[in-house]
């Protein structure tokens, strides 16, 4: 992880991990060949890459997708493989950046 930032959480996939730092700010590193990484490609990275804009509060790895809780509105956003309708977008499909869970539903948290 990168010096000078206090992490809040992490969570660990099959070959990828997430991590919170204390400002909400995500970040993905390693196996990103399903998108699992959220930062828009589906390639390997090494090193901690910053998801998007958004500050979540809470985040979950899954074998190759992943899901965190947005701060604001504590809606889900999953991303990565969806080929049995585990992003909970209503499609089978899969996702390389961080979208929202389908219906009306406020999280508290994800992944405990």
């Amino acid at each position: 992880l990168s010096f000078g930032f206090r992490y809040e959480s992490i969570s660990a996939g099959l070959y990828h991990t997430c991590a919170l730092r204390a400002g909400g700010q995500l970040y993905c590193w390693g196996e990103g060949s399903a998108g699992q990484l959220g930062i828009g490609d589906s390639v390997l990275h090494g090193n901690p890459q910053l998801i998007g804009d958004k500050t979540y509060q809470s985040v979950f790895a899954g074998s190759s997708f992943s899901c965190a809780v947005e701060r604001v509105s504590l809606r889900a956003y999953c991303w990565g493989t969806g080929s049995f309708g585990q992003l909970g977008q209503g499609l089978v499909r899969s996702v390389n950046v961080p979208s929202i869970v389908s219906g009306e539903v406020q999280f508290g948290q994800i992944g405990r």
